[in-house]
């Protein structure tokens, strides 16, 4: 899903094709309230015990969705280089980042799973 739904016509952003796997994502864009024009959700950085602002979310794909939670929350807190060496160095876990301004960050494998939604219409 598009985290930026308000502000792209686009309700997805990719589409992915897996079996016997699960996709978990963590996000700051369904759970949250708003004080004084500021976004307050409910993914809390243990450092800061504030709301994690790097992201605008991070998706797991693993087969196991407990470790894919477990992943997609830790990286979600996790400054980008940092988490894509986990990601990378874990057996059968890849990732996508949504960054702040919309760009899209991936593992190196995530995009074994990715396709093209309107060349197969």
């Amino acid at each position: 899903e598009n985290p930026d739904t308000e502000d792209s016509e686009n309700a997805y952003i990719e589409y992915l094709q897996f079996s016997d796997m699960s996709l978990v994502t963590s996000g700051s864009y369904q759970r949250f309230y708003v004080v004084e024009g500021k976004n307050y959700h409910h993914i809390i950085d243990p450092q800061t015990l504030m709301p994690g602002e790097n992201f605008k979310s991070v998706s797991i794909i693993t087969n196991d969705s407990g470790l894919g939670d477990a992943f997609s929350t830790a990286l979600f807190l996790m400054d980008y280089e940092e988490g894509k060496k986990l990601v990378d160095a874990t057996e059968n876990v890849e990732a996508m980042w949504v960054m702040n301004d919309g760009e899209q960050r991936y593992s190196d494998g995530f995009k074994n799973y990715t396709f093209d939604y309107e060349a197969k219409k």
